[in-house]
């Protein structure tokens, strides 16, 4: 499962997981009006 289909599922515990994992890889997710913007750190 990506984390945009946790999140439209309401798994938000997965979603902020998937979001954890790849923010540890380097990878900011910020969710803005209906989409996932994804920045470098």
């Amino acid at each position: 499962m990506n984390r945009n289909n946790a999140r439209k599922n309401k798994d938000f515990v997965k979603a902020d997981k998937i979001r954890d994992e790849l923010e540890d890889k380097g990878v900011l997710i910020e969710d803005k009006d209906d989409k996932t913007h994804w920045k470098f750190k």
